[in-house]
């Protein structure tokens, strides 16, 4: 897991599980206008718990990319967006 976001209210580190928060992107104003590829990323994702992947491209890293366990999606996701998965100890 290696690099940390700090300093934001999420706190979330590359390799942290998370889930997309379906209930607030699907309630976005803008969501009709999203890509149907997009949409349906979402759609097919919105159950899945996924791995966060940081693209340098965003060096604050409030835009991330998820990974599957097969494949880093070409999508990316603004963090608060995301539901973390708190490990079960």
């Amino acid at each position: 897991m290696g690099k940390i976001l700090e300093a934001t209210s999420n706190d979330i580190q590359e390799g942290q599980k998370v889930k997309l928060d379906y209930d607030k992107i699907k309630s976005h104003p803008d969501y009709n206008r999203l890509e149907e590829k997009y949409k349906s990323y979402i759609e097919n994702h919105k159950n899945k718990i996924t791995s966060v992947v940081f693209d340098n491209k965003y060096k604050d890293h409030n835009i991330v990319a998820l990974d599957n366990g097969k494949y880093v999606s070409e999508w990316r996701f603004y963090i608060g967006d995301l539901i973390v998965i708190k490990d079960e100890k």
